[in-house]
């Protein structure tokens, strides 16, 4: 076994699933960057650990088990267990299913840090009044809630009512050195349209194959999405439908996003809720221009040049085709978008911001007094 720094903090990752996603990604990165300063374990509550493949093989993860279940007291005291068992110096929940896991840390006198990435597609529309209370009446308390978007900080703020001091707005970063444009990109016979998502109800794609079928009605044109989920059937089945199954192609979990994003000509997002997706920053970093419905931080995410195809979904078509047969106006948009993320989104920064709040939640202070809520489902 790898020899770990006596100083090295610990810290315990509950999360809903440790599967590659928006979350998964992020702090995977942010475990290869701080290397052995930090000592990491993670409870997936639905027993995956996939993501653990995308951490350095010099850097100590382990696996810690809690089975959940839906009965918020029993998953409480299960979650508190696990804790125990652990021994972390700090806990660090994510989402709304891992909520409980702040209870568990505070009861145990442990500092809690929870972060939430967005909603669900039962939240998508608007969020539920007893999560609301419930989410006022636990998070007061956890040590820090860290909010990705400045959308979500003002629901923080003004809608969950957290005190200003345990808040914290940590904007996400991108490998700009990583995610760069493609070098001599090929002359080709139709329009590239991709997204990168999981495949599910809040990402809208059935929207998103409706407009590229109007699209496709009008030029030569292909759609690439990347990325698995529960409704890839129905949204194989869908593109049949619309006649044009010859040229979607479904990719599955891709690895390597960099080359997925160079097969690109437009980069869309047609969710129904968002904060600062990864996706979307990938793709900005890569050069393309980005069409998307109006959602969380999108717009602002944008350089000014793109922001005239953040949209409606009833003129996501009309924004595709604008940007389809004009190449210059994706270049310039492409470099803007590129130019914007290496002046605003470097991981460097988010790294730095990470690394304050970790050491300064983690240092020996006045221990928290234990805390027991009932939970609002």
């Amino acid at each position: 076994m790898l020899q770990v720094p006596d100083a090295s903090h610990h810290l315990l990752h509950v999360l809903p699933s440790f599967a590659p996603g928006g979350a998964q990604v992020r702090v995977t990165q942010l475990m290869n960057h701080f290397g052995t300063a930090f000592r990491h374990s993670v409870i997936a509550l639905d027993g995956t650990y996939s993501a653990c493949q995308r951490v350095s093989q010099d850097i100590i993860v382990e696996r810690a088990a809690c089975v959940p279940t839906p009965n918020p007291a029993v998953m409480i005291c299960r979650l508190r267990d696990a804790i125990r068992a652990c021994r972390p110096d700090a806990v660090l929940t994510y989402n709304w299913g891992t909520i409980d896991g702040v209870i568990a840390a505070r009861s145990l006198a442990l500092p809690a840090i929870h972060t939430e990435d967005g909603f669900g597609a039962d939240e998508a529309v608007a969020q539920k009044l007893r999560r609301v209370w419930y989410r006022r009446a636990v998070l007061r308390h956890a040590s820090r809630v860290i909010a990705p978007s400045e959308q979500l900080r003002c629901i923080m703020r003004h809608t969950w009512r957290l005190p200003e001091c345990r808040v914290v707005y940590i904007p996400n970063g991108v490998d700009v050195e990583l995610f760069r444009p493609a070098r001599g990109r090929q002359a080709r016979n139709e329009i590239v349209i991709g997204t990168a998502a999981n495949l599910r109800p809040e990402k809208r794609l059935e929207l998103l194959l409706d407009v590229f079928a109007r699209v496709a009605s009008a030029m030569p044109a292909r759609l690439r999405i990347a990325g698995e989920g529960a409704e890839r059937a129905m949204l194989e089945q869908k593109a049949g439908e619309l006649s044009i199954a010859d040229r979607v192609e479904f990719l599955g979990h891709q690895e390597d996003l960099l080359q997925f994003y160079h097969s690109l000509d437009v980069f869309a997002l047609t969710s129904s809720t968002e904060q600062m997706p990864l996706s979307v920053l990938e793709a900005m970093a890569c050069g393309l221009p980005v069409v998307s419905t109006n959602v969380g931080d999108v717009w602002n995410m944008l350089a000014e040049a793109n922001r005239r195809f953040v949209v409606g979904a009833e003129k996501l078509a009309d924004a595709l085709a604008i940007l389809a047969v004009n190449e210059e106006m994706r270049a310039a948009v492409g470099q803007s978008n590129r130019e914007r993320c290496v002046c605003h989104y470097p991981l460097a920064g988010m790294f730095e911001q990470y690394r304050r709040l970790y050491r300064g939640v983690c240092a020996p202070t006045a221990q928290p007094s234990r805390l027991e809520f009932k939970r609002q489902s």
